[in-house]
């Protein structure tokens, strides 16, 4: 944009989170900047979606101080996402929460990436790919320096998408708690985060409020449990206070309800499996484990013979 206006743009929620939170000293001087010496840093957009500079728009609006902005182009929104994941883990000011999820961001990102098309390079780009033309082979290469500087594995990586996952469902049930979490300094364990991110919002807001933001991983998991048991107390009685006022309805009968259970469930078990053949480490599984799992799979085949054998049975009468 060549004039300075009051632009509207777009400043969306999942992108908001991935920016690193500027101290008061910090944004007391882009404040200053803005006022007396006018704006020295361009604000960055894809489709009108702030991708940089969204501390200073939001100054911008608050003073009525005209700016102007860039349009950039990307190959998705997973681009925009791996872009800022990039530049906000050299931020001074990560909390130890906030590297994992932006790393797990950037994970999940680049592993969507890959699905649509995206293509990235191997090693180190050549001059061509380095060009304006081939600028998108660019963010592997930067990442896997990125992954290097700050010594942190791919598998690492990976648990890292989990708790990124789990963060963003905690977000789009209770957004202040989630954005408290990734702020602090006193971090929770994944297993509580990703405990956390499956209660209700009601439950977790009372989980939170109880805690009296004293997070202790023992505290929080007591409280998890102890929520829970009270909201599972709270529907029985409900329950049985309409049992006596009204006559209880029984659902009507579908034949095909257990059947359509075990079709909904097969698929999971499918993935699973693919999975653990594709990333499972069996050299170093103990024997134990693997002929426990060899005998429960021996079951499951035998199981799924026998009902293949009574549905063609059944289809071909």
């Amino acid at each position: 944009m060549d004039s300075k206006q009051l632009y509207t743009l777009i400043i969306d929620n999942e992108l908001s989170r991935l920016f690193v939170p500027r101290t008061k000293e910090e944004l007391t001087e882009i404040k200053h900047q803005l006022t007396y010496e006018g704006l020295q840093t361009t604000i960055i957009t894809w489709n009108r979606i702030i991708v940089d500079g969204i501390d200073t728009y939001k100054i911008c609006h608050d003073t009525g101080i005209p700016f102007r902005y860039n349009k950039q182009d990307f190959f998705s929104k997973n681009e925009v996402i791996s872009e800022i994941c990039l530049r906000e883990l050299k931020s001074p000011h990560l909390t130890v929460s906030r590297k994992k999820y932006l790393i797990g961001k950037l994970g999940i990102a680049q592993h969507a990436l890959v699905k649509e098309g995206y293509h990235f390079t191997a090693g180190e780009p050549t001059e061509e790919e380095k060009s304006a033309k081939h600028r998108f082979v660019l963010y592997r290469w930067r990442t896997r320096l990125l992954l290097k500087d700050i010594k942190i594995s791919q598998d690492t990586v990976y648990t890292y998408t989990t708790y990124a996952a789990s963060i963003d469902q905690i977000y789009n049930k209770a957004p202040s708690i989630a954005a408290e979490l990734l702020n602090r300094t006193m971090t929770l364990s994944m297993t509580n985060i990703a405990k956390l991110s499956e209660l209700t919002p009601l439950q977790i807001n009372t989980i939170w409020k109880n805690l009296n933001h004293k997070l202790r991983d023992t505290v929080l998991l007591e409280e998890i449990k102890k929520q829970t048991e009270v909201i599972n107390e709270n529907k029985k009685k409900r329950g049985r206070k309409k049992h006596e006022v009204e006559i209880k309805r029984m659902p009507q009968y579908d034949p095909d309800a257990e059947f359509s259970s075990l079709a909904l469930t097969l698929p999971m078990w499918s993935h699973s499996l693919t999975r653990l053949k594709t990333i499972g480490k069996f050299s170093e599984a103990s024997h134990e484990i693997l002929k426990k799992l060899d005998h429960e799979l021996y079951q499951l085949k035998t199981n799924i013979d026998n009902l293949h054998t009574t549905i063609e049975e059944e289809l071909n009468e």
